[in-house]
C-alpha cells in the first residue's frame, strides 16, 4: 500500500470516527459528552499549534500555554455549566490576565538570550 494511500485512510477513518461520536453525542445531547468532546478538540488544536510552533523553532513557551489554555478551557466549561455564563466569563477574563502575566514573568526571568522576547510572548499568547 503506497504511503499516499495510507495517509488518506488513516485521516479518513479518524475523521469518520470523530463525526460519529459527535453526531451519538449530540443526538442524546449527552452535555458531559458535549462538554469533553469540546474541550478535548479545543486542547488538542492547541497542542497541535505548539507542536507547529516547535517545528518551525520559533519561541514560545509551549508548557505555560498550553497550562493555560487547560486551566481555560476546563475552568470555563465547569463555571458555565454550575454557574451560569456571566461568572463563566469574569473566570476567562481572569485566567487570560493570569497567564499573561505569567508569559510576562517567564519572558523577564528567561536566561536564553537567543531568542526575541516579543516573539516568544506573541506566539504563546496566540495559543
Amino acid at each position: 500500500m503506497g504511503a499516499a494511500l495510507q495517509t488518506f485512510l488513516s485521516r479518513f477513518l479518524s475523521t469518520a470516527t470523530l463525526w460519529s461520536l459527535a453526531a451519538a453525542i449530540f443526538y442524546w445531547a449527552y452535555e458531559p459528552g458535549i462538554a469533553l468532546l469540546i474541550g478535548v478538540l479545543v486542547f488538542r488544536s492547541l497542542y497541535e499549534f505548539y507542536s507547529m510552533l516547535t517545528a518551525a523553532r520559533f519561541p514560545h513557551f509551549r508548557n505555560t500555554g498550553q497550562l493555560c489554555g487547560a486551566a481555560l478551557i476546563a475552568g470555563a466549561l465547569l463555571v458555565a455549566r454550575r454557574q451560569g455564563s456571566e461568572p463563566a466569563f469574569l473566570y476567562e477574563s481572569a485566567v487570560l490576565i493570569a497567564g499573561t502575566l505569567v508569559i510576562f514573568t517567564r519572558q523577564i526571568f528567561h536566561r536564553n538570550t537567543d531568542t526575541l522576547p516579543l516573539a516568544a510572548i506573541g506566539y504563546t499568547l496566540l495559543g
